[in-house]
């Protein structure tokens, strides 16, 4: 309030929402909602499972010289660098919903388990550049070798048949889904993979997540960073995730993989070889496909957590 006058009741009453917390509810989880969003809260975490609890949650790995170990496709294939030894690389900037955007870049990925003998193209291209590896803090230590990557974090993860990633900052979810098995090499992301003898579908996940009702929810539990927020582990396994029977898990996994190719079509097309641009009639149907497949997967995760017409009006701000 202007010149620090103190708001009359009136004021307050009319620009100020009020909540209640009982008291056994102050657990090291508990969050502060207004009472019309903590009922929908209490509906989206009963009958529903941690997110943490169903699916390994893995840092981006970080190689600590990304001018030397990122290079494009076509660099790699000029120098005759062995396939096996890099992996397609991504940025938290080519992270969309539901999908990935591919610049065209790989990492070379060393860990301690790498053997260098196998990639003799890739270790020579490494050795023109051992003095600045070796400049590293760490590999100036004796912490490990100068070939490898800073922070390799957890392979199998990276290379699983699917994953979502997910960028570590965002104004909003943000998940895509991985079949390509695509690296990251600064640590700006987050992996996840679903846990052995999880009853979850990849996609199922990947709807509910990009939704808009777990993207309501995350607002209440996600670090602020300006205008954007933090999706770090902590916060990301206390998503909860509605234990559902397979049928309905399919319906939401189908409409997940009609977006995903919806995207990917209208990618392919504004990449045409032609070269010409698209336009703007494809583009609007394109766009009007796209709005119709999220809004049957909104409606679908509404109908899957239970909510009310006037809940779902308070999770989409009308």
């Amino acid at each position: 309030y202007k010149n620090d006058k103190a708001p009359s009741r009136v004021e307050l009453d009319g620009n100020y929402s009020f909540s209640t917390l009982a008291r056994d509810s102050l657990r090291e989880t508990w969050l502060v909602a207004d009472n019309k969003s903590t009922i929908i809260i209490e509906k989206i975490k009963n009958k529903s499972t941690f997110l943490g609890d169903i699916m390994v949650i893995e840092q981006g790995s970080k190689s600590g010289k990304n001018n030397v170990f990122t290079v494009s496709q076509e660099f790699a294939e000029s120098r005759g660098f062995e396939k096996k030894g890099y992996r397609k690389n991504i940025k938290n900037g080519d992270i969309q919903r539901y999908v990935l955007a591919d610049r065209g870049n790989v990492v070379i990925y060393t860990d301690n388990n790498a053997n260098l003998q196998k990639f003799p193209n890739i270790y020579q291209y490494l050795q023109e550049h051992e003095n600045e590896l070796s400049a590293r803090n760490e590999v100036a230590k004796g912490m490990y070798q100068w070939w490898r990557f800073d922070r390799p974090r957890n392979k199998a993860v990276f290379d699983a048949k699917e994953k979502l990633v997910v960028p570590y900052r965002a104004e909003h979810n943000r998940f895509a889904y991985d079949d390509m098995q695509f690296f990251n090499d600064g640590g700006d992301i987050r992996a996840l993979v679903v846990k052995e003898g999880s009853p979850f579908l990849i996609k199922y996940l990947l709807a509910l997540l990009n939704s808009t009702l777990l993207d309501w929810f995350y607002g209440f539990i996600g670090k602020a960073k300006g205008n954007s927020r933090e999706y770090f582990n902590k916060p990301l396994a206390e998503i909860p995730i509605k234990n559902a029977t397979l049928k309905e898990q399919q319906k939401l996994a189908d409409l997940a993989e009609a977006m995903i190719e919806a995207k990917r079509c209208c990618a392919r097309a504004q990449h045409d070889e032609s070269g010409k641009p698209m336009s703007e009639a494809d583009k609007k149907l394109f766009e009007q496909r796209i709005a119709l497949i999220d809004s049957q997967i909104n409606a679908a995760v509404y109908k899957l957590y239970r909510l009310t017409g006037p809940e779902i009006k308070v999770v989409e701000g009308k």
